[in-house]
C-alpha cells in the first residue's frame, strides 16, 4: 500500500470484520461512508512519478497534515517550527506546489467534507459546521453558497433525488 494509506487498510480491515461478523445497520455504513473518504481522499493525491524535492515533500505533508483532523485549527507555526523552517517558508512552499495558500486549502477541504456530510447524514448544520471545524452554522452555509453557489437544503434534495 502506499504511504499514507494507514486508514485506508484500517478501514478495509474494520468493513472486513463487520461483514464477517453479520452486523447490519448503521456500522456497516459509517465504516463503509469512511473508507470511501479515504479512498477518495488518497486519489485525489495520486502518487507522482517525479523525483520529489524537498520542498513538495514538505508540502505534501503539510497538506496530509491538514486532512488528517479538519476539525483542528491550522496550526502553520508550529508545523514550521517542527521542520526548522519559517512559517512564510512554508506558506511559500505550500502555494507554489499547490497553487493556493494553506488556509485556503484547508478551507476547501472543509467545505468539501462539509458537503459529503450534508449528503449522507441527518446531522444539523450546525453539527456539520463543528465536525468540519467551523463554530458557525451560518458560515458553513455562506461558504456552501460562495463555494457550489448551493444551499444545504439543496445539497440534501439532490442526494434524494439521486437515491429515489
Amino acid at each position: 500500500m502506499r504511504a499514507g494509506s494507514a486508514a485506508l487498510g484500517a478501514l478495509s480491515q474494520k468493513m472486513f470484520e463487520v461483514a464477517h461478523a453479520g452486523e447490519t445497520g448503521d456500522t456497516g455504513a459509517v465504516y463503509s461512508g469512511a473508507l470511501i473518504m479515504e479512498a477518495a481522499r488518497l486519489s485525489a493525491n495520486p502518487i507522482r512519478q517525479a523525483r520529489q524535492t524537498p520542498a513538495s515533500m514538505i508540502a505534501a505533508l503539510l497538506a496530509e497534515v491538514i486532512e488528517a483532523d479538519l476539525s483542528q485549527p491550522l496550526a502553520l507555526d508550529a508545523f514550521a517550527a517542527r521542520h526548522q523552517l519559517s512559517r512564510r517558508q512554508v506558506e511559500r512552499l505550500f502555494s507554489a506546489e499547490f497553487g493556493i495558500s494553506p488556509l485556503a486549502f484547508q478551507q476547501l477541504k472543509r467545505a468539501d467534507r462539509a458537503r459529503y456530510l450534508l449528503s449522507t447524514s441527518s446531522d444539523s448544520v450546525l453539527a456539520i459546521a463543528q465536525q468540519v471545524g467551523w463554530q458557525s452554522g451560518s458560515y458553513l452555509a455562506r461558504v456552501l453558497e460562495k463555494t457550489w453557489a448551493l444551499t444545504a437544503t439543496e445539497i440534501r434534495a439532490a442526494t434524494r433525488a439521486r437515491r429515489d
